[in-house]
C-alpha cells in the first residue's frame, strides 16, 4: 500500500488537554486519536509500532528466561479501587 493511500491525520499542534509530553508527541505522530476523555484509539501505524515494541519486549524475556504476563481489565480495575 502507498503511503499516500495509508490513514495518516497528523497535527501540527497537539490539543490542549493532552497531559504530558508522550501524548502530544503520540498525536502529533498519528499514533493515537482521542475518543473520549480518557479514552484512547490506536490508529494503524501507533497499532503497529506497538507491536514493534511488544515484539521486542518479548524477545527481551525469552533470552533472559522470564514470560510475559498480561491483565486483563477485570484484573487492573480490582487493582485500582481496592
Amino acid at each position: 500500500m502507498k503511503l499516500s493511500n495509508y490513514f495518516l491525520p497528523t497535527l501540527r499542534q497537539a490539543p490542549g488537554d493532552a497531559d504530558n509530553i508522550s501524548t502530544k508527541l503520540m498525536f502529533r505522530a498519528a499514533l493515537i486519536r482521542k475518543l473520549a476523555s480518557g479514552i484512547y484509539e490506536w490508529l494503524p501505524l501507533g497499532f503497529k509500532v506497538l507491536k514493534k515494541v511488544e515484539n521486542l519486549q518479548s524477545l527481551g524475556h525469552i533470552s533472559t528466561g522470564r514470560r510475559n504476563q498480561y491483565l486483563d481489565i477485570s484484573t487492573v480495575y480490582f487493582f485500582k479501587f481496592f
